[in-house]
């Protein structure tokens, strides 16, 4: 998208194509991790294997809401109907999912430890929380919010949340 966007306003971006470099230096090229990070890439094995459910099934997978009332099949229909708030709606959670799982798959690669990536997944409730008067829809992502358990500590079950 954003290199459309260059190409639509003529905006130079070499460092991006970075022509001069091999291949596998530049920013662009797929398998370039140090550029940029592809989860779907990342978490099929560059398309070697499936993986059924996607950003839902990831977001699931950690207690996240995932897709709630809209998925993406859809936001054509309700962008003809001029439903506008609701895919914007559907974006930011979308967003939030995604940032759920890049941190997970964080952890997965050895970027980041597991309790660092609990710290900001529970100072982003917060944040959440915090938003919630304002954004609505941020009150029913947390409504579907379920905690991810570390199966490898040893806790006392927990007590639902009034």
């Amino acid at each position: 998208m954003l290199e459309l966007a260059a190409f639509r306003y003529g905006i130079p971006i070499p460092q991006w194509f970075a022509l001069e470099t091999s291949t596998y230096d530049r920013p662009r090229y797929r398998y370039n991790t140090k550029a940029h990070i592809d989860l779907h890439d990342l978490l099929t094995n560059n398309g070697a294997t499936r993986f059924n459910g996607g950003l839902n099934l990831a977001a699931n997978l950690l207690g996240k809401p995932g897709k709630m009332d809209t998925q993406g099949f859809m936001v054509q229909d309700m962008y003809d109907a001029g439903k506008l708030q609701e895919i914007n709606d559907y974006c930011r959670c979308d967003v939030l999912d995604t940032y759920f799982v890049f941190l997970r798959t964080m952890v997965l690669a050895g970027s980041l430890p597991l309790e660092n990536e609990q710290n900001l997944v529970r100072n982003t409730r917060d944040w959440i929380e915090r938003q919630s008067e304002a954004i609505p829809v941020y009150r029913q992502y947390l409504d579907n919010w379920g905690n991810w358990q570390n199966p490898w500590e040893q806790t006392e079950p927990q007590q639902p949340e009034p």
